[in-house]
């Protein structure tokens, strides 16, 4: 009776098992990548001899500019969706502030398709009857298409993407693939023309991005900016933006270590699983046999 009642155990070992590396490997594989980035990012790119208007003295100077940009994962109130906190400085040398943006949208999880909704929000500054300046949230409207990140699995196919700089939607074009950090990665080239915001300030851009095609990820941005006054028509900024070679390497690493927590979720630990049960399955073989561990029953009477 008490054999009977190992091997009732052991059948039950061994199905649990089985069953268990087969829950593992599908949760894996659902969860694989769900919100990317998965943690805060800065990137840093740099733009060598840019064009700008200095808003102190309202003089044209040549410079090399530096722009810090940072994605934040933030509450959301769309189901199924991410909301991310996007902040852009653009500073000289010296540190004077050339550009800000600062935006928060929402973005379907696996897809990064953009959800057009009211907590899409965007700060601006205007100044007050004291000549202060006043940040204050204006909604962004019409965004659509891939916003942050590219579809888990990406192909190479042109997408339908919102471009921070123009805010405004348009085609990003496959162009290649390349080897870049090791790994293989899909060449996306997107152009917009010129869009006008509500005083009349005119953007262009011509954006290149290098994408990691299993999370989605984009590891290298460089992207050609030209904004033009209202007045005038003339340039306030003119920069090839170029992410630094530290940033690439980071978004790279990035996209790696979630490549090896995958591998460790779908395969070691459902192969552990199946493993255990392989052998509470061989055991239980052995107890069913004539004799099956006798040797130890044998020892324990000694």
């Amino acid at each position: 009776m008490r054999g009977l009642r190992a091997r009732d155990a052991l059948v039950g070992v061994t199905a649990f098992a089985l069953v268990m590396a087969a829950m593992l490997y599908v949760l894996a594989e659902q969860r694989f990548a769900g919100s990317w980035p998965t943690a805060d990012r800065t990137v840093v790119a740099t733009a060598d001899d840019a064009s700008y208007l200095d808003l102190v003295d309202g003089t044209q100077r040549q410079a090399t500019l530096k722009r810090q940009r940072t994605v934040r994962r933030t509450f959301s109130t769309v189901p199924g969706a991410d909301a991310v906190l996007v902040s852009t400085n653009t500073v000289t040398a010296d540190g004077d502030v050339v550009s800000r943006q600062r935006w928060t949208a929402a973005q379907r999880r696996f897809t990064g398709s953009a959800v057009d909704s009211t907590a899409n929000v965007e700060k601006f500054a205007s100044f007050n009857e004291s000549g202060d300046a006043v940040e204050e949230d204006r909604q962004l409207r019409g965004v659509r298409g891939i916003l942050v990140r590219f579809p888990r699995d990406t192909q190479p196919v042109t997408y339908r993407r919102w471009d921070p700089e123009t805010r405004q939607t348009g085609e990003a074009v496959f162009l290649r693939t390349e080897r870049l950090h090791g790994a293989e990665v899909l060449v996306f080239r997107q152009v917009e023309k010129a869009s006008t915001d509500a005083d009349g300030t005119s953007t262009r851009s011509d954006t290149t991005l290098w994408v990691r095609p299993e999370v989605g990820g984009v590891v290298k941005t460089a992207s050609h900016v030209v904004v033009r006054a209202s007045a005038d028509g003339q340039p306030t900024l003119d920069a090839r933006f170029v992410d630094s070679a530290s940033s690439v390497r980071q978004a790279s690493r990035d996209v790696d270590r979630e490549m090896v927590r995958q591998r460790v979720r779908s395969t070691v630990l459902p192969g552990m699983a199946v493993l255990v049960g392989i052998l509470a399955g061989v055991a239980t073989v052995i107890m069913g046999r004539p004799g099956g561990f006798s040797w130890r029953r044998r020892r324990a009477r000694q």
